[in-house]
């Protein structure tokens, strides 16, 4: 099973893919549109993957 080896802050995601903080907090803090917060947090890995 894969296993974390970081963790960032939002405030470190939105500086490393160039987003607004407060967008990325409000689609995070929003459990009412799970399936786009879902959606948001792969565009997110795929775009900190490839920063890496």
């Amino acid at each position: 099973m894969a296993r974390l080896r970081f963790i960032y802050t939002l405030r470190q995601v939105a500086s490393k893919i160039g987003e607004n903080l407060e967008l990325i907090e409000e689609v995070t803090a929003n459990s009412d549109n799970i399936s786009e917060a879902n959606s948001f947090t792969s565009a997110m890995a795929v775009k900190m993957a490839r920063r890496v």
